[in-house]
């Protein structure tokens, strides 16, 4: 049994967010072993800790901090000192803080996420520590960069540039200051290896599970012939730009007016994405669906077109969960390299074979239940809970945890 101290923001609540898919999950499977205590920076509700009281024993809250930031803050290099630039008081009363509750723990590790807070872990020389990036962010700005200064004035996209630096100096830095780095995929893995030379060793992979419920799924909901579906959080960036992608590179010119029903599920969509339920009756925007996977299981195909952003997509490995086909391009699979195109998902890169992909599987369920299903064993046998816990307790070398594969 080991003791494992968490840094997180907030209770990892509610499930529609995917780093907190990844804390709830994760550390509900870890505690069946071990003790775990959570620091959170945000108030707590008695209802919502409930819902977290059987994995953690003991929550600390500590106040974030207050008051004005200093303008130094502002004329740093990297990321990795932004808060004790800015706050110097309030970052030693939180280090002072953290460090208390350490001592009185005695923890075996300490586990941050997401990297915005390493800063206050780093300091915490005499423990284990561990920095789980989850998504490589200088990854995500350096891919977006090509769509995010497109037409910007040039001090605007001097100020991204300068963000983008800022955050590789500090993905750079971490296995100075961290026993392990963690990414939630290979990618990740390499990019962040490739940052940081001297200990490349320091940097694994570890990924999400799919949620328990679709562990033992069972398709019951007959499915809407020709229906499309597309799912996440429609105010994130990658899915904005993967949506807009397919509505006017793919939907528009190839699919519109041949009978084809496509919903876009997800929580805050953009007002350009309200503009083309309204403008096309065969798109459904539904909202934030309670029962998604129910929800998701009547449709076909589920669409994958990502443009931007690096790690895993929740959405695929839900969606080979529930045996749906997929049709991505390599970009939204590139975090499953288990995953063969043509196998376990339909490959298509430009919006003419998107099309042809989608129209030639609407109409041969064989061959989408035949695909679908070797998705669903696929998952199943690389990317549950226990697998990936039993993962995070061989790279830690916990006491307590499985033994070391061979």
């Amino acid at each position: 049994m080991a003791k494992i101290l968490v840094v997180y923001p907030e209770l990892p609540l509610p499930l529609t967010h995917g780093v907190h898919l990844r804390i709830f999950h994760l550390f509900q499977e870890l505690a069946r072993r071990h003790v775990l205590e959570l620091v959170v920076f945000k108030e707590i509700g008695e209802e919502a800790w409930e819902k977290c009281a059987h994995i953690f024993q003991r929550v600390h809250h500590i106040a974030p901090p207050a008051g004005r930031p200093r303008r130094r803050g502002s004329f740093r290099l990297s990321n990795a000192c932004y808060l004790e630039a800015s706050y110097p008081e309030e970052f030693a009363r939180i280090t002072s803080t953290l460090r208390g509750i350490a001592r009185r723990f005695e923890p075996d590790c300490i586990y941050v996420s997401p990297i915005d807070l390493a800063e206050y872990v780093a300091p915490l020389a005499g423990f284990r520590r561990v920095a789980d990036v989850v998504d490589s962010v200088s990854l995500t700005l350096l891919r977006k960069r090509r769509y995010a200064t497109r037409g910007m004035p040039w001090r605007q996209a001097a100020r991204y540039l300068l963000g983008w630096f800022r955050y590789r100096r500090f993905e750079a830095g971490l296995t100075a200051s961290f026993d392990q780095v963690l990414t939630i995929s290979p990618v990740d893995r390499e990019h962040i290896r490739s940052l940081s030379p001297h200990r490349p060793e320091a940097v694994s992979d570890l990924p999400n599970g799919v949620s328990p419920s679709l562990e033992g799924w069972i398709q019951d909901a007959a499915e809407e012939p020709r229906s499309l579906i597309f799912w996440g959080n429609l105010d994130f960036s990658p899915n904005i730009t993967a949506v807009e992608f397919f509505y006017a590179q793919v939907f528009l010119p190839h699919l519109s007016g041949k009978g084809y029903r496509w919903h876009i599920v997800g929580k805050n969509p953009t007002a350009s994405i309200l503009r083309m339920a309204e403008q096309h009756e065969s798109i459904i925007l539904p909202g934030y669906v309670e029962d998604l996977y129910r929800y998701a299981s009547a449709a076909a195909i589920v669409i994958n077109p990502m443009q931007l952003g690096s790690g895993l997509k929740n959405k695929v490995i839900e969606a080979f969960a529930l045996g749906k086909l997929v049709v991505s391009n390599a970009l939204g699979m590139e975090a499953l390299p288990q995953a063969l195109p043509g196998t376990h998902y339909v490959l298509a890169e430009q919006p003419e074979e998107f099309a042809a992909r989608i129209v030639e599987y609407s109409d041969d369920k064989p061959a989408r239940d035949r695909i679908g299903a070797r998705a669903r064993e696929l998952v199943l046998a690389h990317a549950t809970w226990p697998r990936v816990a039993a993962a995070f307790e061989r790279q830690l070398h916990l006491p307590g945890g499985p033994p070391r594969a061979s």
